[in-house]
């Protein structure tokens, strides 16, 4: 990883020195889900943040695909280089608490932070749209995380699935 430095202070100054930085975790892998020893992670991938045009930040993913991405003011651009090909990503600190699990967005968003795809609409076009009625999208989600977890597969959040839900999710 490299660190390029923004600013300095001169020798005796009074004032701080502060920079607004967030870490993100992102894994690019295979399959959903947080990985857990096993061989989802892709190897060898560049990546670089950007903000405001400039490169803020560069790194190459190791063999479990992670990413520790710096976000500063919030929100950035995480520009990812494979096969000749570039793929950007926006990339954006929430710092509302995550919605109760009883709630219709609840189980969205945690699906959505453990990498199971639940389509494209919703108001921040990640799928969470907080739409109490359940999508084919979102079926398939707890399907394929109560797959991972290990649960009985029948695409319901109920006690025994939303409970490992949100201590998958760490939330």
């Amino acid at each position: 990883m490299s660190v390029t430095p923004i600013s300095r202070l001169v020798a005796g100054s009074t004032a701080l020195n502060t920079l607004n930085l967030r870490t993100v975790v992102i894994y690019l892998q295979k399959s959903p889900a947080k990985p857990s020893g096993d061989q989802r992670g892709i190897a060898g991938v560049d990546w670089e943040v950007v903000k405001d045009g400039d490169v803020f930040q560069t790194g190459t993913t190791g063999k479990d695909g992670k990413i520790e991405m710096w976000v500063p003011g919030g929100s950035a651009t995480l520009r990812v280089k494979a096969a000749g090909a570039t793929a950007e990503y926006a990339v954006s600190v929430r710092n509302e608490h995550i919605e109760e699990l009883g709630s219709a967005p609840g189980p969205q968003r945690r699906l959505r932070m453990l990498g199971y795809h639940l389509g494209h609409s919703g108001g921040e076009g990640n799928g969470v749209d907080g739409n109490a009625s359940p999508s084919r999208e979102f079926d398939r989600a707890v399907l394929e995380f109560q797959a991972d977890a290990n649960r009985k597969m029948d695409s319901l959040m109920q006690d025994a699935t939303a409970g490992a839900l949100q201590k998958a999710a760490g939330a």
